[in-house]
């Protein structure tokens, strides 16, 4: 993003060339405006049309392709581009597979990274049910300065995890819940062992200070673990997850850094070692945030791919419940890392 214009480097198999775009004042006025339209919980179909216009709309490689992998710059971070309104009145999502990637070279390296134990991991390790309440993590990440008020319990967060379980049925799952959330129960469970980790945890982005940018969860005196687990402390993690889900609120949200991209918690976890991440943009609704992850689970068996099964569980919510279906309840999970459908396509399969 630049002034008068902005640039879009498309590349394709037929190749590559450089398309002009907007300047970087008008897209970001585009980008607050949608912002304001979803928080306030509007259709904001409008604002979608409109960034839909000056993004997508001069690329014909995204007119024609299936699968989009966008690398974004500055404030484009904020918006999920599988929910710009293409003039059939349709969202992106009803006809493409939107992926993101910090950048060129890291999509390249993740698309190098393949691990020779995905089938001998187990194959989830989920967090969810923390007594926020009636527990210690609400009240100590307030004192610390993460929240304005004390936390407030997500009461679908449970049911959330136990149905990522059943889904992904096998015995060797470990799902931990009430007491069992704290930091140093997650720190200690082998992270490296399971193919697929899920938190369903209140989440904080930190935009002044990215790296303190945190999933809170139970503090363990005894272990010396605070209950806020920052993003400096996940890079440091020994992950080797095909896909981390981190189903919290703003989890996708940090400092905007030029062409570095964003540094948030999403991308923590991609440093850590997974290879997939499935994050949201915005404050979550809880019973959406479940009825969204329910229908996620069921489509992954199906397709083997994160970034298929995540379009295909907005989908059927926008089918489901139609105009009901507005953005703020969908459109913030988004998917970053390496598609795979986008990788075999890309390997000849």
């Amino acid at each position: 993003m630049a002034s008068p214009r902005s640039y879009c480097l498309a590349i394709s198999q037929a190749g590559a060339h450089i398309i002009p775009l907007p300047g970087k004042e008008q897209i970001e006025k585009l980008v607050t405006a949608y912002l304001k339209a979803v928080r306030e919980r509007k259709p904001a179909s409008t604002e979608a049309r409109s960034l839909y216009d000056a993004l997508l709309q001069p690329i014909p490689e995204a007119i024609k392709m299936e699968h989009l992998l966008v690398i974004r710059d500055g404030p484009l971070h904020l918006v999920p581009f599988d929910a710009f309104m293409a003039p059939s009145g349709q969202y992106v999502l009803e006809t493409k597979t939107v992926g993101y990637a910090p950048s060129a070279t890291s999509f390249y390296l993740l698309t190098q990274r393949t691990s020779d134990r995905a089938f001998s991991l187990r194959p989830l390790l989920a967090v969810g049910g923390v007594p926020y309440g009636s527990g210690e993590g609400g009240q100590f990440s307030l004192s610390r300065g993460y929240v304005s008020g004390k936390l407030a319990d997500l009461p679908s967060s449970k049911e959330e995890v136990l149905a990522a379980s059943a889904a992904l049925g096998d015995q060797r799952n470990v799902v931990l819940t009430g007491e069992k959330t704290t930091e140093s129960a997650f720190k200690r469970t082998a992270l490296d062992q399971y193919r697929t980790i899920h938190l369903a945890v209140h989440g904080v982005a930190n935009k002044t200070y990215p790296e303190r940018s945190a999933l809170i969860l139970l503090k363990d005196a005894k272990a010396g673990e605070d209950g806020i687990l920052q993003a400096s402390e996940v890079v440091q993690l020994r992950l080797d997850a095909e896909l981390v889900v981190l189903s919290a609120c703003e989890t996708a949200v940090g400092t905007l850094q030029g062409q570095e991209g964003i540094s948030a918690l999403s991308g923590a976890f991609l440093l850590a070692g997974a290879r997939r991440v499935v994050s949201t943009l915005w404050a979550i609704d809880d019973s959406a945030s479940l009825s969204l992850m329910k229908r996620f689970y069921k489509h992954f068996p199906e397709h083997n791919s994160a970034a298929t099964a995540l379009r295909a569980a907005k989908r059927e919510m926008l089918a489901e419940l139609g105009s009901n279906a507005i953005p703020y309840y969908w459109a913030g999970f988004t998917f970053e890392g390496v598609a795979e459908s986008v990788l075999n396509k890309a390997r000849g399969k």
